[in-house]
């Protein structure tokens, strides 16, 4: 053996290079452990360092141990194994057959410590989990030396069990907390203690689980190394801890109705937040998240606030100043727009929100134009926005890199759009790296782009390079007259577009009987411009295959040829 294989880094990468190497990487491994003592534990560790499952765990016991059963609610068990992929059967789990016997524990015992990795992203067992949680002395927590646990699973109810997977090594968590209220508080009370080294955390659905919040910003105080943390509402306590996380990077949070930025800001240090580069802020209405943003001075250069309540234009402009005045020129994506009622704990209801100002223009817009390295702009709140073609081409030309750009299109504009084809076309010419389009335009006016009309040259829209990236067209409350003519100068630039979404309900924006009357003809119009679009580069499609086909042919005739002369 070359005594270069004596270093036992060298092995580990080997090992490595071969799992990650795209050729056969886990049987190889499973080979390279059998093949040495030199070997055996690199190859082991490789191969058990990251799980999608803990049926895994079961799968390497003896087969009389276990059985697959079917994932419904027929039980159905099956003796044979299905068909499996990778990580097992997508319609079936592991359930054990008997009780774990010593040596059953002994097997566990050998492989559950290479664990690093867990992301139980299948279905799994309640009784299965619960078989594991009766461990030998010695052997809680189950995983010792896991360090990043993604709970994907959202059908199991026993949160509390969890402790089994909660080692003091896990520095990364992502969980959705469910059952019983007083042993989900129990559990979370433990995290804090159970795992003191927590650096990524995300716990989500607590705030349907009464005194769940509470707990959990109590354990988030007891936290100092957190670097990127994704929850729901916190108590004021613990915005203030936060506030303090020296290398807290990413932030994604709900703030509660209640919860007063301004009261609060005497209590946090004096330059909150100062590491966080990307945010995403969830609160009732507008007000708030300017407020945050005015108090704190964050200045992300990933920022995003989705609101419940946004039906204020006046609002929205407030929280456009506040974000231009306190983030740094570095700003790269910025996103407003919607989040619904289930983020908040007891949100207020829609009709005590009162609506000031109606409008978005482009002087709502224009103080972000400072963002000149901008690539994401969405705003998307409840209120009409009126801009013309003129107004999409300054915008245009203010963010030439933008990458992704929604300009109320989920709500639509709530009034005919004054952009035509020339402002379209304008927008998509002078942002050529743009991908993702959500903007409402009159469709109804084909002046810009329709040969057989007399449209004066200066008229004429511009002929954009085919974005053939480009996937998917968000187009609001457009107007639509002619669907086979869009659809065939759609094509012509967006031969790649398979989706055009038109004319979208949201609880935000009611669909009333007014709005669904004028709507309902745009709406098929636009679901027609999908048909043809589809039906038309099938055909192109089918037209390059047989073509293909016909040169293969004649490439054989020539040989023939050849070979016969």
């Amino acid at each position: 053996m070359h005594h270069a294989l004596q270093i036992v880094e060298i092995v580990r990468a080997i090992c490595w290079d071969v799992k990650h190497s795209g050729m056969q990487g886990e049987p190889t491994l499973v080979s390279l452990a059998q093949t040495c003592r030199t070997f055996q534990d690199p190859a082991l560790d490789t191969l058990w360092e990251h799980l999608y499952t803990i049926d895994t765990l079961i799968r390497a016991l003896p087969k009389d141990a276990w059985i697959y059963k079917k994932d419904d609610d027929d039980d159905e068990y099956e003796d044979e194994n299905p068909d499996l992929s990778e990580n097992g059967s997508p319609d079936s789990i592991t359930i054990l057959n008997r009780p774990l016997t010593p040596a059953d524990w002994a097997i566990i015992r050998k492989y559950a410590p290479r664990v690093r990795t867990l992301w139980q992203a299948r279905p799994l067992s309640s009784e299965t989990f619960w078989a594991l949680s009766v461990v030998p002395n010695g052997m809680m927590p189950l995983l010792p030396n896991l360090k990043d646990l993604r709970w994907l699973d959202k059908n199991l109810n026993d949160f509390p069990s969890m402790r089994l997977l909660l080692p003091s090594s896990l520095v990364t968590m992502d969980c959705s907390l469910k059952g019983d209220p007083h042993r989900v508080c129990a559990q979370i009370a433990a995290l804090s203690r159970m795992c003191p080294r927590m650096k990524d955390m995300e716990m989500s659905s607590y705030n349907r689980i009464p005194q769940a919040m509470e707990t959990f910003s109590r354990a988030l105080c007891s936290w100092t190394n957190i670097t990127r943390l994704r929850c729901e509402e916190i108590t004021d306590d613990a915005w203030i801890h936060i506030a303090s996380f020296p290398r807290l990077t990413e932030l994604s949070v709900s703030a509660s109705p209640a919860t007063s930025f301004r009261r609060l800001r005497d209590r946090m240090p004096e330059n909150p937040f100062s590491s966080v580069t990307s945010l995403d802020f969830c609160s009732v209405k507008l007000d708030q998240a300017t407020e945050f943003i005015s108090e704190t001075a964050i200045s992300p250069t990933d920022l995003g606030i989705h609101c419940l309540h946004s039906k204020s234009a006046t609002l929205a402009e407030a929280l456009i100043n506040a974000i231009v005045e306190t983030c740094g020129i570095s700003l790269k994506k910025l996103t407003v727009g919607y989040t619904d009622k289930e983020t908040f704990i007891s949100p207020p209801p829609l009709d005590s929100i009162r609506q000031r100002g109606n409008f978005l223009t482009l002087a709502s817009l224009k103080p972000l134009f400072r963002f000149k390295n901008l690539h994401t702009l969405k705003i998307d709140v409840v209120c009409k926005m009126d801009l013309g073609d003129n107004d999409i081409i300054e915008l245009a030309k203010a963010f030439p890199h933008l990458q992704d750009l929604s300009l109320n299109s989920r709500f639509g504009w709530q009034q005919r759009s004054k952009v035509t084809f020339f402002g379209f076309f304008s927008l998509l010419s002078h942002c050529p790296e743009l991908e993702e389009i959500g903007i409402v335009f009159d469709a109804e006016d084909l002046s810009a782009v329709d040969p057989e009309l007399d449209t004066p040259p200066e008229r004429r829209a511009p002929i954009p390079a085919q974005r053939d990236f480009t996937y998917e067209l968000t187009v609001g409350d457009s107007r639509i007259g002619d669907p086979e003519k869009v659809a065939a100068v759609l094509l012509a630039v967006f031969p790649c577009l398979e989706d055009i979404h038109s004319w979208m309900l949201c609880d935000a924006l009611p669909m009333d009987e007014e709005r669904a009357r004028e709507g309902m003809p745009h709406y098929l119009g636009w679901q027609k411009v999908q048909e043809l679009i589809q039906r038309s580069r099938s055909e192109m499609e089918d037209e390059e295959s047989g073509s293909d086909e016909d040169g293969d042919d004649d490439s054989d005739d020539d040989d023939e040829t050849v070979m016969g002369d």
